[in-house]
């Protein structure tokens, strides 16, 4: 849980895998965004990760926020692949 001024602001999920960590489901509540909250928390994560042995930490994101992905570049992650998504309206299917 991200907090900011003892208010929960976000969430942040952490998954280890031998010297890699995985970042999924990282968010800041709108009402918080454009406060550095999420650089922050982002920066925390990196750097407690890094004290841990840890050597590469990825994370997802949807390809189309902008934002994140502003916000990931700027600190110093590089994207190396994308993943497209695919959806089934089952209010189709005809049986």
């Amino acid at each position: 849980m991200i907090e900011y001024k003892s208010v929960k602001s976000g969430k942040i999920r952490i998954q280890k895998e031998e010297d890699a960590a995985w970042i999924y489901g990282f968010a800041v509540d709108p009402l918080f965004q454009g406060k550095g909250i999420g650089r922050s928390a982002l920066t925390n994560v990196v750097n407690l990760q890094h004290s841990k042995g840890v050597n590469w930490v990825h994370l997802e994101v949807a390809a189309e926020n902008a934002h994140a992905l502003t916000l990931y570049k700027s600190c110093g992650f590089e994207s190396y692949g994308t993943q497209e998504y695919y959806e089934f309206d089952l209010n189709t299917l005809k049986i």
